[in-house]
């Protein structure tokens, strides 16, 4: 699910054309541009549509899918999940 970009250094040529050198040893590789779309769902969660890993803090991924409902209220018993408290809170956006 992971993909990366390398970064290479180009330069234009005298006849136009560009030349693209082999990334040394030490090139930085930066995450893709991904099609992810997070929604903010009114009085609810945040709506993850879209392929992602879930990380905790440690680095160990909790979930890798293409959707997801993560706690905007902080009365999840399943956080980063939404458990759907927010609804027996009361919580509303203006609430907050």
């Amino acid at each position: 699910m992971s993909s990366c970009r390398i970064r290479t250094e180009t330069s234009s040529r005298a006849d136009g054309t560009l030349r693209a050198d082999a990334p040394s040893a030490n090139v930085q590789q930066t995450p893709a541009m991904s099609d992810v779309r997070i929604t903010t769902l009114t009085d609810g969660p945040l709506e993850v549509d879209g392929e992602v890993s879930i990380v905790a803090p440690d680095g160990t991924v909790i979930r890798e899918t293409s959707k997801a409902y993560l706690c905007r209220c902080g009365h999840s018993g399943n956080k980063p999940f939404c458990d759907g408290s927010h609804k027996r809170e009361g919580w509303t956006e203006s609430s907050s």
